[in-house]
């Protein structure tokens, strides 16, 4: 393995400018989840690097959901005979186009930009991943990806998780290659959740002349998001958070309508079953007498990613390969926010969540990423993927 290590850190280094260069030119195609257009345009520059090098792609057009812009999915060397090693995410971001003074910044080591963190850096490090392992001849296994263009609305309606489970399913292990935490962290467990979002109508009148014949539609809401609020259980990693609550015009008058919205997670399949009918019954009951609910539960397209043995064995082999590599200890640690690391799991694939680029403030204008972790990471993976066969 030696022999391999030194020449695929010839390649990183013979490729930097190259790699910082593409990073630069993807964080550039601006593609906010719901401005289809720009998704699209991304995907398809993706598409052709992906190409270039080697892979053989398809876009797949997904049903329903924000956007529609489909699934693109590749593979490399599918004659091959070991079972594929998948690498997973999204190409969509969270900033509408324009929200960046500076589109790309670089400064002392860290990388700035519109998905520059979440998670344009980690499609590209795989793209060089590939490339490397091509470099010197790898044909033990194929090497798959798939990134979904609808990850930051939740593939709500969308058939986008079914399709990235269809192309996981059968790999040896996946390497989500989503945001990467400071401090050398990797994702071994997220929540999925749901949406809720509530429509309360009430009566109104004078607060005081029709007060017996009010029916208040703020009290009618308090009591649900009370209600809600103690379906929280922090030992089974569940929450519920009251986001949003609209009611009332004037001081005195019974207001007779408001408007709320809830953010509920859960960690394990089961959990959200049962979470899902205790929103419903809340939701269906009316604790102000002559109120009515209308609510929506959306179901994201996330299943929860369970902290199994298998991902725990994947781990550790993935740190006894940084071990021999130099490379820092990747330390667990379980997160809040959903990915499609728990679809890739449900297809019955190992894998590990937070391998891209690192850095901090994904979601927010402070968005960055370290550049170096980008030929770090390349490393590391590339290494992996040469070594999976003592994985199997």
């Amino acid at each position: 393995m030696e022999k391999y290590r030194e020449q695929i850190l010839k390649f990183i280094e013979e490729h930097k400018e190259e790699m910082l260069g593409k990073l630069e030119q993807a964080v550039r195609m601006e593609s906010f989840f719901d401005e289809t257009e720009h998704v699209q345009a991304y995907m398809n520059w993706i598409k052709a690097e992906y190409e270039a090098a080697g892979f053989d792609c398809r876009i797949l057009e997904t049903e329903g959901g924000s956007g529609h812009a489909g699934v693109l999915t590749g593979i490399l060397g599918a004659e091959r005979p070991g079972k594929s090693v998948l690498f997973s995410g999204h190409l969509d971001t969270v900033h509408p186009f324009g929200s960046f003074e500076n589109v790309w910044k670089e400064e002392e080591g860290k990388l700035y930009g519109p998905g520059v963190l979440d998670m344009k850096g980690g499609v590209i490090i795989a793209l060089y991943v590939a490339k490397a392992l091509e470099s010197i001849g790898f044909n033990e296994r194929p090497v798959k990806f798939v990134y979904v263009g609808d990850e930051e609305c939740d593939h709500v309606n969308s058939n986008a998780d079914k399709i990235l489970m269809e192309n996981a399913a059968g790999s040896i292990c996946a390497f989500n290659m989503e945001t990467a935490l400071p401090d050398h962290y990797i994702c071994v467990k997220r929540k999925s959740l749901y949406n809720v979002w509530a429509k309360v109508y009430g009566v109104g009148g004078h607060s005081g002349n029709f007060f017996e014949k009010g029916r208040n539609a703020v009290t009618e809401a308090s009591w649900k998001v009370l209600k809600m609020s103690e379906l929280t259980d922090l030992s089974k990693g569940i929450t519920v958070n009251a986001s949003i609550i609209k009611g009332g015009q004037t001081q005195a008058k019974i207001p007779d309508y408001c408007e709320i919205a809830f953010d509920a997670r859960y960690s394990t399949a089961e959990d959200g079953r049962k979470l899902y009918q205790d929103i419903r019954n809340i939701m269906d009951t009316n604790y102000v007498d002559g109120t009515h609910t209308e609510a929506v539960i959306e179901v994201p397209g996330f299943q929860p990613f369970e902290d199994t043995p298998e991902i725990y064995r994947l781990l550790d082999f993935v740190n006894g390969i940084a071990k021999e590599n130099g490379l820092p200890e990747l330390k667990p640690i379980k997160l809040g926010a959903c990915s499609d690391a728990g679809n890739v799991e449900s297809a019955g694939v190992p894998v590990l969540d937070g391998c891209g680029i690192i850095g901090e403030f994904n979601h927010s204008l402070k968005e960055y990423a370290v550049k170096e972790s980008m030929y770090e990471r390349v490393l590391l993976w590339a290494m992996t993927v040469l070594s999976l066969r003592a994985f199997e």
